[in-house]
């Protein structure tokens, strides 16, 4: 992993299986994100859609932080994992202290705080709803935003799967005008918008999520099958 990284052409020539290597490490990527999964929905003792929103960020600062080099060839995995460790207790301590510091610690109990406790204390250290709303807007804002991302991925997957036939090839037809696969776009917001007004959320939430839980474990397993069956 360290030759690749640090030079892909000279493990190449070397005899190292660039293209496999680069494969495993995504499999075994993939497999632990589903183990982290499940570790934390056993924690919370419930999921939703969004939970691991932005993590992908927070694991580049970890392992950077740590030690690794972001064009390769150095880094540990002891050192990620103290990266980690760093940024989680730095988040949870500059949290803490600005919410001991603004409210007490009885506050914290009440139900106006479960339901918006950051919002409703920049309201009352400020004096005015303005940032406590912006704030909230934020949280919408960025909710619609997922939710586009995801619409918007979902219609290239159904095309990836129609044009290898596992699925009608009527979902790989492209719009010569906007060059987008309008049909894969209609279904999916047809499909999604039913969903959304039937389906009851909490029961939506634990089956999205076990959904994708399932989805990161079968391609991982899938990626290392595939390689061992067929490696060309």
């Amino acid at each position: 992993v360290f030759a690749v990284g640090g030079n892909r052409e000279a493990a190449r020539i070397s005899g190292i299986s660039v293209g496999g290597t680069k494969i495993r490490v995504y499999a075994v990527s993939g497999l632990m994100a589903a183990i982290a999964g499940i570790l934390l929905v056993g924690r919370l003792g419930s999921a939703n859609a969004l939970m691991g929103e932005g993590d992908e960020l927070r694991a580049i600062a970890a392992v950077v932080i740590g030690g690794t080099h972001l064009f390769g060839g150095q880094g540990s995995v002891v050192g990620s994992v103290i990266g980690a460790l760093i940024i989680v207790t730095t988040v949870y301590v500059l949290v803490a202290l600005a919410g001991i510091a603004a409210k007490e610690a009885g506050w914290f109990e009440t139900e106006e705080a479960q339901s918006a406790g950051l919002s409703q204390i920049l309201n009352d250290i400020t004096g005015t709803s303005i940032w406590g709303t912006v704030l909230a807007a934020g949280a919408v804002i960025s909710i619609f935003s997922v939710t586009l991302v995801t619409l918007y991925g979902q219609t290239r997957i159904l095309f990836a799967i129609g044009r290898v036939g596992l699925i009608s090839r009527k979902f790989t037809k492209v719009d010569r005008k906007t060059m987008a696969p309008n049909f894969n776009t209609i279904v999916v917001a047809i499909v999604v918008a039913l969903i959304a007004g039937f389906v009851p959320s909490d029961y939506l939430w634990d089956t999205v999520s076990i959904g994708t839980l399932v989805a990161f474990s079968v391609v991982a397993l899938g990626v290392i099958l595939l390689r061992r069956t067929h490696a060309d």
